[in-house]
C-alpha cells in the first residue's frame, strides 16, 4: 500500500515543495529523498531538500531574458498525491515557476506561472490524485 504524503523541497531559489495527501496534516509531508540534474546546471542539489529554508540549490548555468532555466528533478518512492506544495525565494529576475510530477514515466503539467515569494504555494495536479515519484521545477527569468 502506498501512502499519500506531502513531499517538501526546497530549492536555491530556496524553494520548498511538497506532495499533498487528502489531510494536510504535518505528519503527512515528506522531502525528497534524491535528485536529478540532467543537463548539470545546478550545484548543491541536496540543499534543495534538506528541510532548511535558509540552504538551497544553485542555479550554475546563466539563461536569457525571458527564458526558462534548466529543470531541477527531485525524486522520491512512488507517492500517492494531490498536490504539490512550494516555498521559494523569488529574485527580482525569477518571475515565473513551471512545476511538473511524473506519473507512469511521462511528465504531467502541475503548473506554470507567477508565484509568491517566501509563502507556501499549492498547485493542485489537474488530473486528481495520481502516483508520483519525482517533482521538476524551473523558473523564467
Amino acid at each position: 500500500m502506498i501512502k499519500r504524503k506531502i513531499l517538501s523541497f526546497m530549492l536555491a531559489v530556496l524553494m520548498i515543495c511538497s506532495f499533498a495527501s487528502p489531510a494536510l496534516a504535518a505528519e503527512n509531508k515528506v522531502s525528497p529523498t534524491g535528485d536529478d540534474d540532467p543537463a548539470v546546471a545546478w550545484a548543491n542539489e541536496p540543499l534543495v531538500y534538506d528541510e532548511d529554508v535558509g540552504t538551497g540549490a544553485d542555479l550554475t548555468t546563466a539563461a536569457a531574458v525571458n527564458s526558462w532555466s534548466e529543470w531541477i528533478e527531485l525524486t522520491h518512492d512512488k507517492l500517492d498525491t494531490y498536490a504539490v506544495r512550494v516555498y521559494a525565494l523569488s529574485d527580482d529576475d525569477w518571475t515565473r515557476i513551471d512545476v511538473d510530477v511524473e506519473v507512469a514515466a511521462a511528465w504531467v503539467d502541475v503548473y506554470e506561472g507567477a508565484y509568491t515569494s517566501l509563502v507556501w504555494n499549492r498547485y493542485d495536479i489537474p488530473a486528481g490524485e495520481v502516483e508520483a515519484t519525482q517533482i521538476r521545477v524551473r523558473f523564467c527569468f
